[in-house]
């Protein structure tokens, strides 16, 4: 067959038998797929803030958040009234597709120098979703937990950027 495929010079070809689809000897049967919440279906590759790539693992259970996060969004969007706080750059992915999403759905999208500015902004003006890194979203809460006062509006909190501790999320 490869005579009647022949490449071009300089190229190099790959001829796929039906040998390649033969088990050999030492082919084990795969597990049988977990579906549970913590089981892992996705590995993908983020800069984050570093510019370095790095793998994260990607469970059933984070990719039901991101669908929560989704149908939030649009949900929130349909009505008019999404607000986003973004305290991120447009040069990480997370901040960048943040603003396009919210302009792109005649939402509206605020930004804040520091934590008693980001507070005031959500309550002032009904912030329902916010977007942060983990330190600024720490430095939030300590604002927050310093002069408590509601932020009713404020249903979605995505941190995107680096490592949540157990901590903060509790």
């Amino acid at each position: 067959l490869m005579d009647r495929y022949a490449a071009p010079p300089g190229v190099r070809a790959v001829l796929v038998g039906d040998d390649w689809w033969t088990p050999s000897p030492a082919d084990r049967p795969l597990p049988p797929p977990s579906f549970l919440p913590d089981a892992l279906c996705r590995v993908v590759f983020s800069s984050g803030t570093t510019g370095l790539p790095k793998p994260l693992a990607v469970s059933l259970d984070d990719l039901s958040q991101r669908f929560q996060e989704i149908v939030f969004g649009v949900e929130a969007a349909n009505h008019g009234s999404l607000r986003v706080l973004s305290m991120m750059g447009f040069s990480t992915i997370a901040g960048y597709v943040a603003a396009l999403y919210t302009l792109s759905a005649g939402g509206m999208i605020c930004f804040a120098e520091g934590p008693r500015q980001a507070l005031d902004i959500v309550r002032i003006y009904n912030v329902n979703q916010l977007a942060v890194s983990p330190i600024q979203l720490q430095a939030i809460v300590q604002e927050q937990n310093a002069a408590y006062e509601p932020c009713p509006s404020l249903g979605l909190i995505v941190v995107a950027g680096g490592w949540t501790s157990p901590a903060l999320i509790a």
